[in-house]
């Protein structure tokens, strides 16, 4: 089984909320008109993002992890940001 959502992951909080901001109107303006929920937030810092994750699978056993990284909206520095510390920060401590 799978799991996931939107991925936000940052040591900067002030960063961490534009990345936010952006997701969610991205989200707002062009799914919300179409009746389309927003997906599972998985936002934080790396602590944070490992602890969400954690606790899902404890939760509901999946063993793949699906992620929406913001790819063509967000910053090309932010995607970035987010996959390095997610592959440096959150991957090792994942079961």
């Amino acid at each position: 089984a799978a799991w996931g959502g939107l991925l936000a992951i940052s040591e900067d909080r002030d960063a961490l909320e534009r990345q936010i901001e952006r997701h969610w109107w991205y989200y707002d303006d062009w799914f919300g008109p179409f009746s389309q929920a927003r997906p599972m937030p998985i936002m934080g810092t790396p602590d944070e993002v490992t602890q969400i994750i954690l606790d899902a699978h404890a939760r509901l056993g999946f063993n793949e992890l699906h992620l929406l990284i913001g790819q063509g909206y967000q910053e090309r520095e932010d995607v970035e940001d987010n996959l390095r510390l997610f592959a440096e920060k959150v991957m090792p401590r994942l079961p």
